[in-house]
């Protein structure tokens, strides 16, 4: 799979930034060198055909960001592309993105002040796409290897399987019954590791603040 940062032009404005995607350099990352829920936009990926075949598109599972949606197509390429081989990031902006106010998703820039938000509900949701992924992962036919030396199913499964362990130990801060479980379950997950990215093992400092703040609404 090949990857590549953008231009964003801002309609009200008429600005051009550049939209790296997170991109900071020309390279080349191996296998599960991503956040599991990290995509890239569909019009700055270019993929090998067969990652096509791989399994059924239509099957897909929900989208964990529009859960009344199957998962984007993105998202999905992007999903089975850094399972099974590497990725090659181009920093040049190679396309300009037209950022306007109906955006379904949008470069990040826009602002979602007034959307509901169930966090709950949310990490439900992210808890049922990634269980789905280590499933679309254990299917994947064993001819896979053939065609992608690279693959390791039980490494991505226990990528995923970890990515699923936070979630889940995540969603304790907040069925938790009050403040002070709230904030003891904070302080577990920080101990066990919860907030440590599984691709780089770097500490998800807003993930913390966020179930911090959380603890704080509680009585």
């Amino acid at each position: 799979m090949i990857v590549h940062a953008a231009a964003s032009l801002d309609q009200s404005t008429g600005k051009l930034v550049k939209f790296t995607q997170g991109i900071r350099s020309t390279g080349v990352k191996p296998p599960l060198s991503y956040d599991p829920w990290l995509t890239f936009f569909g019009f700055s990926i270019v993929f090998r055909r067969e990652l096509l075949y791989l399994a059924n598109i239509e099957a897909r599972f929900r989208d964990f960001i529009v859960p009344k949606e199957k998962i984007a197509h993105d998202r999905w390429i992007v999903f089975l592309g850094q399972v099974v081989g590497e990725t090659a990031e181009l920093s040049l902006p190679l396309v300009t993105y037209r950022q306007h106010a109906t955006n379904l998703f949008g470069d990040g820039r826009r602002s979602h002040k007034g959307k509901a938000h169930d966090p709950i509900k949310e990490l439900d949701d992210y808890i049922t796409a990634t269980a789905d992924m280590i499933a679309v992962i254990r299917d994947l036919p064993d001819e896979t290897r053939a065609a992608f030396p690279l693959f390791d199913r039980e490494k991505a499964i226990h990528f995923f399987q970890r990515a699923l362990h936070q979630l889940q130990q995540r969603k304790q801060v907040y069925v938790s019954r009050d403040r002070r479980r709230g904030l003891l379950a904070v302080v577990g997950n920080i101990r066990s590791g919860v907030y440590r990215s599984v691709h780089r093992d770097a500490i998800r400092w807003r993930s913390i603040a966020r179930d911090l703040k959380y603890c704080a609404t509680r009585s």
